[in-house]
């Protein structure tokens, strides 16, 4: 089930991310993600599923939150980035510019 929703997330970013019903569903997935994370990151395959979807569509992640007009959008990707990263990497200077640069917006 998981796998589905990353499937339709990736298909979301690439094809039509404007359009009222694309911003719904991908809210609605990056909220299920967010709140599923927590309690997949203890289990070996459910981190090494989300370091590969991860590492696959990272720049993808980052271009969502510089794009979308969204607001829940951009906090839920920034959030699911964060969780990611904070486990797998170290937060890098690109994470806290975005971060800073939304924070910044009128």
């Amino acid at each position: 089930m998981l796998q589905f929703h990353f499937r339709l997330f990736s298909k979301i970013i690439k094809d039509d991310l404007d359009s009222l019903m694309s911003s719904k569903i991908l809210s609605q997935i990056l909220r299920g993600v967010n709140i599923i994370f927590p309690d997949i990151k203890n289990k070996k395959a459910g981190q090494e599923f989300f370091k590969a979807f991860f590492d696959k569509e990272v720049d993808s992640l980052y271009r969502l939150v510089h794009i979308s007009s969204n607001l829940k959008i951009r906090i839920q990707t920034l959030l699911f980035i964060y969780q990611v990263q904070s486990i797998h990497y170290q937060l890098n200077d690109r994470f806290y510019n975005l971060l800073y640069d939304m924070l910044h917006e009128p």
